[in-house]
């Protein structure tokens, strides 16, 4: 065995590079490499360094010559080689160089042996700083004849005049700053001051013309905007009414006795449309313009704007059912301006309809503007002939679903281009329901409720894992099916994502054949020739991914329709769209180009 212990001191040469002067140390390091080798024939002993600064390489100078067992060998290059030794013998090798990098420099001490198979290799290395040495004052650079004499006590000493210098330089260049920065200051001050001077005296040349000067704003802008001021005020001190037309003039004489009649009738169509909940309001009738008016508006004025607005999101309900209001319309209360620009909006919708090229579109006032979305009229024929349409949502076959069954978010239903007999369904009611649940664990009890009235129920956000066994358990009389929305790898953190189906048992079995899930968002369910699909497409975040993980969900849901197409099969899409065809947003937008591609039709208006 051999034991072979390398002594490198290391210090930087401030005259050698003084390009790189500002850079180095006089600073000596002590590294210790301890070699155990099992009978090697040849020992190498290599030493490298490497630099952040890919410019700067500079090569080692060996100051001492080899020593091996006590006799000095002139080492020929930067490799030196060990001869071989006896089994058994020790051998101390001392290498001593001077090495030139920068601080930010590192080095690696690497070992290889020659011809011969060690048993055994072992290296230890311990970087140990230490002072200089002071056994001499100076030393030679080299170990050869004439080599230059280095002074430690002199370059320390010049170093420190060198730092010092490079400090005092750098609050002399941070003072320079300021001075320059107060200088650019006072400067523009001047400026400024030379500027008014000038035109103090430019104005003192002028004639006095202050009385026969006419105002800086016109009469009629001042009158634009006293109106515009009016009519904002205006529009706020309308917020809590609504009008209300249709109802009859009580004949009574006393007047007190027809305002108690308005009141009643008031009440009661407010408690019809806000399901019987009882609101303080105000009743005021406005005057017939003669005696002949059987009816005049009634003015009501609620504590809040809220309960206004709720009441008039509400007031559809007096045209959704048989009723004794049939004939009374609820409008907010507009002003003049508003009800200007309200007819004129009507003016141009209709004028857009009219003109409107393809009719799978229609226009529809929204958010104070005329807005384009996809027609949502069944009867509406887009081009197909009236034999093929018998799939519509009134006209469609009898043994198709009936749409007062689907209690969902958004179902939509393709306009299948085929005759009635190729599309044979076993006539069957369903009741099908889509549920975004959010964490189906905290809120299976009103799954459960849904489940006794549904037949089937998709399900969106049930934040369940691959592994949970909860749905078998808590709805045992019902078949489930899930898809984690989790990857694997994140099955320790909080639940996220995920779809599922739950079948009653009360459909025979065999008529579901098959469930597939193509993909954490998408699902379907085949129900004899009927297949039902179930969708969670991603959120609007507004980020580009979300947007093309959106593409991506409907580029797959595109590739199973186009197979149920290409098969003859009818088919339903329900779920979570997160998108609005009626809004103009890049999802809407990427929704609407999906549904005029696959020539779909929409079941419900609200989305």
């Amino acid at each position: 065995m051999y034991f072979v212990e390398s002594v490198l001191e290391i210090f930087m040469l401030k005259k050698i590079i003084p390009i790189m002067s500002a850079t180095f140390f006089s600073v000596r390091t002590l590294i210790q490499v301890t070699l155990t080798l099992t009978r090697p024939k040849v020992f190498l002993f290599n030493l490298k360094h490497t630099s952040q600064n890919s410019n700067f390489v500079h090569p080692f100078k060996i100051k001492q010559l080899l020593l091996l067992n006590g006799q000095k060998i002139s080492p020929p290059k930067y490799t030196d080689q060990c001869p071989s030794a006896k089994i058994g013998t020790v051998n101390t090798v001392t290498f001593t160089f001077y090495l030139f990098f920068c601080n930010d420099l590192d080095f690696t001490i690497e070992t290889s042996d020659g011809p011969g198979t060690p048993v055994s290799t072992q290296m230890n290395l311990n970087v140990i700083s230490s002072q200089a040495n002071k056994k001499s004052k100076t030393r030679p650079i080299n170990e050869v004849d004439n080599s230059p004499l280095f002074d430690d006590e002199s370059h320390k000493a010049l170093r420190t005049k060198v730092l010092n210098l490079e400090i005092e330089n750098e609050a002399q260049k941070s003072l320079i700053d300021k001075l320059t920065n107060k200088l650019n200051d006072l400067v523009n001050k001047v400026l400024a001051i030379n500027t008014y001077d000038a035109y103090v005296i430019e104005q003192k040349k002028l004639p006095d013309q202050r009385s026969n000067q006419k105002p800086a704003v016109s009469e009629y802008q001042i009158n634009v905007l006293n109106s515009a001021s009016d009519e904002i005020n205006e529009q706020e001190r309308r917020k809590k009414k609504l009008i209300v037309f249709g109802v009859p003039i009580s004949k009574k004489k006393e007047a007190l006795d027809r305002k108690r009649n308005d009141e009643e009738e008031i009440n009661k169509i407010l408690e019809f449309i806000n399901d019987g909940i009882k609101t303080e309001k105000i009743v005021i009738r406005f005057k017939p313009k003669s005696e002949s008016d059987t009816t005049t508006p009634i003015l009501i004025k609620f504590k809040d704007e809220v309960t206004r607005n709720e009441i008039l999101s509400k007031a559809k309900k007096l045209r959704s059912e048989k009723n004794a209001f049939q004939r009374i319309y609820l409008n907010p209360d507009l002003t003049i301006a508003q009800q200007h620009n309200y007819k004129r909006l009507r003016e141009e919708c209709k004028n857009a309809n009219t003109n409107e090229v393809d009719k799978r579109y229609m226009h529809v006032i929204r958010n104070n503007s005329v807005r384009r979305g996809i027609r949502n009229d069944p009867k509406q024929n887009v081009g197909s002939s009236k034999e093929k349409q018998s799939y519509f949502i009134n006209e469609r076959s009898p043994d198709f679903p009936k749409s007062s069954q689907m209690q969902t978010n958004i179902v939509m239903s393709p306009k299948l281009t085929r005759n009635k007999e190729k599309t044979q369904l076993q006539s069957t009611d369903l009741n099908i329901i889509c549920y975004n649940c959010k964490n189906i664990q905290s809120n299976y009890l009103y799954v459960q409720k849904l489940l006794k009235e549904n037949d089937i129920i998709f399900l969106s956000e049930t934040w369940l894992k691959d592994k949970d066994s909860f749905s078998e358990q808590i709805f045992e009389d019902s078949l489930t099916y899930f898809q984690s929305g989790m990857d694997h790898y994140f099955g320790r953190g909080r639940p996220y994502g995920g779809i599922g189906w739950i079948v009653s048992k009360k459909i025979d079995k065999p008529m579901i054949s098959e469930v597939k899930f193509h993909s954490r968002r998408i699902s379907s369910i085949e129900k004899g020739n009927f297949t039902l699909i179930g969708v969670y497409l991603t959120s609007n975040d507004s980020t580009k991914e979300s947007v093309i993980e959106h593409k991506i969900d409907l580029a797959e849901l595109n590739e199973v329709t186009g197979e149920l197409q290409r098969q003859e099969k009818l088919y339903l899409i329900i779920g979570d769209f997160n998108s609005d065809p009626w809004r103009n947003n890049t999802y809407d937008k990427q929704l609407v180009d999906f549904l005029i591609e696959k020539d779909l039709n929409c079941l419900e208006k609200n989305f």
